[in-house]
């Protein structure tokens, strides 16, 4: 299931709901039930958004998405806390590696960048300025360590170049 737009103004109960109602599956509330072993009883309190003294549990989230083949609750839990969520490709760790200290790195280089630019924009300090060149020698050294990681994958290098 796609995530749509307005997912990102929902309340987590609200896609926990949409997801075990509203999946790319014709899974029914009993076997989803039974598929998460809880009560069905259970399982209806604990999916409704608007009863608030009734939660569904953390430990069967996981559960729930793979189940459904949804992880809109995931992305919207990335986006609320800053972060991007990028599905990795299974079972190759080397390449999850290289896709996160990619990642990294670029958002590390656009923060440095933001600071140059307010850097010049406004009157520097002498405190500024040292701060901007420590973060400068991070980057630099970070690009070395990345470069040496990825130097086997040509068009991972191509990034470096």
């Amino acid at each position: 299931m796609s995530r749509k737009r307005t997912d990102i103004y929902k309340s987590v109960p609200e896609l926990i709901y949409d997801t075990a109602y509203q999946g790319t599956d014709d899974m029914s509330i009993d076997q989803l039930a039974e598929e998460l072993n809880v009560s069905r009883e259970n399982l209806y309190r604990q999916l409704n958004p608007y009863d608030l003294k009734a939660n569904f549990p953390a430990r069967l989230l996981n559960n729930l998405m793979r189940i459904k083949k949804d992880f809109r609750i995931l992305h919207s839990l990335a986006n609320r806390n800053g972060y991007i969520l990028v599905k990795a490709p299974i079972g190759n760790f080397k390449k999850i590696d290289e896709q996160c200290l990619i990642t990294e790195f670029q958002y590390m280089c656009t923060e440095v960048v933001k600071q140059l630019l307010d850097h010049f924009h406004k009157t520097p300090t002498p405190e500024k300025t040292k701060n901007l060149i420590i973060d400068l020698n991070r980057v630099m050294r970070q690009t070395a360590t990345i470069r040496a990681y990825v130097s086997r994958d040509t068009k991972q290098m191509d990034l470096f170049e």
